[in-house]
């Protein structure tokens, strides 16, 4: 496990709710029964690979947030992460590329889109460096789509900002 990982679980609450070879349905419970009894208003993914079970979804409709490494609606959708992503892009020939923040509905990458950062491809880049987190921080740019609204946890309030840092 990463270290930055364990770190996080030891500072905050941390439930671990296993995925294989288990029926969507008892998946969606038991994400519900944890986010439920934390209180959790606001669910921020960035990197989480699966799609959330459609009973959250509706539970937090309008709730659940993803950062996606493109401009979407473009490169977008089932399989579409990590370098499979910016080599798409540089396939493609885009000038443009970004990072997208949206809400989070029972498709991959469909969710209404919130908000964008866009930086310039070289016609010379190669995904590797379309990847690099080259667009403004990403603290500030996640900060800036959730209008630096505030959440709760048992310690008290703190920025969308700081939990994401």
């Amino acid at each position: 496990m990463p270290e930055f990982l364990s770190e996080l679980m030891l500072r905050d609450p941390t439930a671990i709710i296993p995925v294989q070879a288990r029926a969507s349905s008892d998946v969606a419970q038991d994400m519900l029964s944890v986010l439920e009894a934390h209180r959790v208003e606001v669910i921020f993914l960035a990197g989480y690979l699966r799609l959330i079970p459609s009973e959250v979804v509706h539970r937090y409709r309008r709730r659940i947030l993803n950062i996606h490494p493109a401009l979407l609606p473009s490169f977008g959708g089932k399989g579409m992460y990590g370098m499979r992503v910016h080599q798409a892009v540089v396939d493609a020939g885009e000038s443009m590329t970004g990072a997208t923040v949206h809400y989070v509905d029972e498709e991959y990458d469909r969710g209404t889109i919130i908000g964008q950062s866009r930086v310039p491809v070289e016609p010379e880049d190669s995904p590797e460096v379309v990847g690099c987190p080259r667009f403004e921080d990403r603290t500030s740019f996640i900060s800036s789509c959730c209008g630096a609204r505030v959440l709760c946890s048992d310690r008290g309030p703190r920025s969308w900002a700081t939990r994401v840092a």
